[in-house]
């Protein structure tokens, strides 16, 4: 689907690779998965209880989660993946499932960007692959095209 196969598996979780690294049994990650639940409930359940001396609250907010910089869901602070540009108070988190669709849109375009043509005269005949996202299910998967002029390392088609 949309140029790559379907993922499934721990690899889509929302979590860091250190904590998917450690678990072994279903167990594992039902225990993982019951701390984050209780870290959130504790922080919600101390950002509700009213202060002694509180100045007038303006705003309520949970402090422990913050929003992901591309999706905008909210993403506990453990769980998120701090922008290395941002770092401090008030810097940018990107959840894990962002991160990961960035890194491989990444890879994708170096990939891309990296692939060596042999050199071409003018006048070859040339096949050209159109990739996948480009092409429906009918279009063909290349091209076949004459160089008509090379200029700065470009060719003409």
């Amino acid at each position: 689907m949309f140029g790559c196969k379907a993922k499934v598996g721990l690899s889509t979780l929302n979590l860091p690779e250190e904590v998917v690294d450690s678990l072994v049994t279903d167990e594992d990650l039902e225990n993982v998965k019951q701390q984050i639940e209780d870290a959130i409930n504790a922080a919600t359940s101390s950002a509700n209880e009213p202060a002694a001396v509180a100045p007038k609250q303006t705003e309520s907010r949970d402090y422990s989660a913050h929003s992901c910089g591309s999706c905008g869901n909210n993403v506990h602070a453990i769980c998120g993946i701090s922008c290395e540009a941002e770092e401090g108070y008030g810097g940018k988190f990107t959840c894990r499932l962002c991160h990961n669709k960035q890194e491989i849109r990444n890879k994708r375009s170096a990939a891309h960007a990296n692939a060596k043509f042999p050199p071409a005269k003018v006048r070859d005949n040339v096949r050209i692959r159109i990739q996948d996202v480009d092409r429906g299910r009918s279009d063909p998967q290349s091209v076949l095209a004459v160089v008509m002029n090379v200029e700065g390392g470009f060719y003409k088609l």
